[in-house]
């Protein structure tokens, strides 16, 4: 009869490409979405109540959520809920694709919060350096406190998480250059696009001015960079917290 073997079965290795650290779960899709639905709430609450008879024209937006319907017209999608709603419908798809546990540590929540915060520092610095006004002079501070949520939300959306990951597929796959290079062109790329596209003649309202164009282009890039190193909610959150704040100062 064989003797028995003293050795323990290899436990199988864990799935997915980390285990779930502070840095891991801010990344994830179910977290993005935890992190930013008060957000969403909030701003469809505020317009609701700022404008309770309001029309499309009315209510305060920004180009980024218009490009976004107009999109989804295409497809048939209308009303001014479906672009907060496609939201949601992404990130929880990309959840699903995932396959990541329905599990929500608040800390976590917490610390995203903070970062963000911290985050929005060096864009608040750069914008003294520069002097550039984000938001136009004049504006009623509750429209520009929604613009500004708007404008994290919908901004981060389009030129980050769609445009880069749309500008990587076409450089890499289709134009066939390597993975690293593709993202790195693609970052670059898209925080151009993000600044041509407040200016006039590119969707945007504001005259070009090099100062304000070489600001938003740092800022894109600074905010692209937040959004692949440390995901789309904090960036997201980044990117709120630093319109908020310039607006009431302003």
């Amino acid at each position: 009869m064989p003797a028995r073997s003293s050795r323990r079965p290899k436990a199988a290795p864990p799935r997915g490409p980390s285990r779930g650290g502070y840095l891991d779960l801010t990344l994830r899709p179910l977290y993005c979405l935890a992190f930013l639905l008060p957000l969403l709430i909030l701003y469809e609450l505020g317009i609701l109540l700022a404008y309770p008879r309001f029309t499309h024209e009315q209510a305060p937006e920004v180009m980024a959520k218009v490009l976004l319907s107009w999109f989804m017209s295409f497809f048939g999608g209308t009303g001014y809920y479906l672009p907060g709603l496609f939201v949601v419908a992404v990130l929880l798809a990309w959840h699903l694709i995932r396959r990541d546990p329905w599990r929500i540590d608040r800390r976590v929540l917490l610390g995203m919060t903070g970062e963000s915060v911290l985050l929005a520092l060096p864009m608040l610095v750069f914008h003294a350096v520069l002097i550039a006004r984000v938001m136009l002079a004049g504006a009623a501070w509750a429209d520009s406190v929604l613009l500004s949520m708007s404008a994290g939300i919908y901004e981060e959306l389009v030129f980050r998480l769609l445009l880069i990951s749309l500008l990587t597929f076409l450089l890499s796959d289709v134009a066939g250059l390597k993975r690293n290079p593709a993202a790195g062109a693609a970052v670059v790329l898209s925080s151009v696009i993000f600044a041509a596209h407040h200016c006039k003649g590119f969707g945007g309202i504001e005259p070009f001015i090099w100062s304000r164009f070489v600001f938003r282009s740092a800022a894109g890039l600074y905010l692209a960079g937040v959004f692949v190193l440390r995901g789309f909610g904090i960036a997201v959150g980044c990117h709120t917290v630093y319109d908020i704040i310039v607006v009431s100062m302003d």
